[in-house]
């Protein structure tokens, strides 16, 4: 019965292994998601933009039945950009990115934009405590909108401080996640900025911005070494 057992288990494995089926875990036929972070409980949630400002949820967690949970909740799923901007301080306007770390928490990067790149004076990293659903911190970099075309993107966590990158104009913002203070850097540098003549296209046109010029994308993408000790950033339409 033993060996029966392990040989049945041996198989099973096998056919794990083998089977390359892509599976639907999840799907919202009706908002729009731009990212997704699973807890190191499985616990799974997904990031939802607000590019043309419309009203929509902003993070959810993704519930065994398919539907979704506002998180953290109260007034944080809230915002409408037709109502004279509410409160975007302590409300998400439009998410960037979201990133699940190893001590339960889910970081938030709200770019703060809403339509045609207004910016409402809230953009921030939120820190969202998974265990008891509540928001731990709010580090604003408002102070850094000043600058025209200034758009948070993604982020990393590291010990002490938080690394993301700055794509509307290129660069990278660090955060201490201790005193809150907030620092841009590498910005007009080389290796944050697209390289011309660089032009993307999908099936065979030319990618336009709003203003009818060839969409460009500075500092986009980021990777923290395990050890915390090297950051790795690049633009997304680049040579860097």
């Amino acid at each position: 019965m033993m060996l029966t057992n392990v040989l049945l288990f041996f198989l099973i494995c096998m056919n794990v292994i083998a089977d390359d089926r892509l599976i639907l875990i999840a799907e919202s036929p009706v908002y729009q998601w731009n990212g997704v972070a699973l807890t190191k409980t499985n616990r799974m949630f997904a990031a939802f933009p607000r590019a043309l400002g419309d009203v929509t949820l902003s993070v959810a967690e993704i519930l065994s039945n398919n539907t979704l949970k506002p998180t953290p909740g109260g007034d944080w799923n809230t915002f409408n950009p037709t109502n004279s901007y509410n409160d975007p301080g302590n409300r998400f306007v439009n998410i960037n990115a979201i990133l699940a770390d190893s001590n339960d928490n889910l970081w938030v990067v709200d770019s703060g934009m809403v339509a045609n790149n207004t910016f409402v004076n809230g953009s921030k990293l939120v820190k969202i405590n998974l265990q008891n659903n509540t928001v731990e911190r709010i580090y604003s970099t408002s102070a850094l909108n000043a600058t025209s075309g200034f758009a948070l993107n993604d982020v990393r966590i590291g010990s002490n401080y938080a690394y993301l990158t700055e794509s509307g104009l290129g660069s990278v913002v660090i955060i201490n996640l201790v005193n809150g203070e907030v620092r841009r850097v590498l910005y007009d540098h080389p290796s944050t900025k697209f390289a011309d003549p660089t032009v993307v296209q999908m099936e065979g046109r030319v990618v336009l911005d709003q203003t009818g010029q060839p969409k460009r994308m500075p500092n986009n993408n980021l990777e923290l070494s395990p050890d915390g000790k090297i950051l790795y950033y690049k633009p997304s339409f680049s040579y860097n």
